[in-house]
């Protein structure tokens, strides 16, 4: 079965809502997390800012 980008993009969405809203031990980012925008980063990129 072929997969389809868009398409797991949606399902990957729709799953980290899901934990994010569930009653018990929702998904969320930890306190001492540090985040880093991946969004318009090369793979060298974020391997660099890393």
């Amino acid at each position: 079965q072929e997969a389809d980008e868009e398409s797991i993009y949606k399902q990957i969405l729709e799953r980290d809502e899901q934990d994010s809203k569930r009653e018990f031990a929702p998904l969320k980012k930890a306190d001492d997390a540090v985040v880093v925008d991946t969004s318009e980063k090369s793979i060298e990129g974020v391997a660099d800012t890393i």
